[in-house]
């Protein structure tokens, strides 16, 4: 107990159940990199209806998104700008309900593999705003696409992968219960 206060948690469970943990004001250590647990937030699905986890981590000017699937997966998201992957892609979007079946970035291929629609709940709030998420894979299936559609005009893009036990240690928690 001594030394998890002095070091921090390890990931001894699997990341799901790590940050399970995680609240915002913490740092916890992903990739040997020190991040800040800057927000979280709730995802309300429609079809098929479930709930999912979504944490915003920081570092200086870099944002990253952990997402905790159905499966218990981590997703590790790194935000990247919808202009990078296609400037014409918010208009598309726009003019047509839904983005093109496939998208390149960096020289990859993404195949669109599902749309979900829901609400988006910002840091707990219990009234939320309506969500549309499209998710793309590679080839590989290794790497994921995901754009969200957030209140009607506000884009989100990120690109992740899975990432698994020993990627995230070092749970700190700082903030007040």
């Amino acid at each position: 107990m001594i030394l998890e206060k002095l070091f921090g948690k390890r990931d001894t469970k699997g990341c799901a159940a790590f940050l399970a943990e995680a609240r915002p004001g913490d740092s916890l250590d992903l990739d040997r990199q020190t991040w800040r647990v800057a927000a979280m937030h709730r995802y309300i699905w429609e079809e098929p209806p479930g709930e999912q986890l979504v944490w915003e981590l920081r570092r200086q000017e870099d944002l990253c998104l952990l997402t905790k699937t159905s499966s218990d997966e981590v997703v590790l998201g790194r935000v990247t700008s919808l202009e990078k992957l296609d400037p014409t892609l918010v208009l598309h979007i726009l003019e047509h309900d839904d983005p093109p079946e496939q998208l390149n970035l960096e020289n990859q291929d993404y195949h669109l593999e599902a749309s979900l629609a829901g609400a988006y709940h910002e840091q707990g709030q219990t009234r939320g705003s309506d969500l549309v998420a499209w998710t793309y894979f590679g080839q590989d299936r290794h790497y994921r696409l995901l754009i969200e559609q957030r209140g009607g005009k506000t884009f989100l893009c990120t690109l992740g992968k899975i990432i698994g036990p020993g990627q995230l240690t070092n749970l700190q928690h700082l903030a007040k219960p």
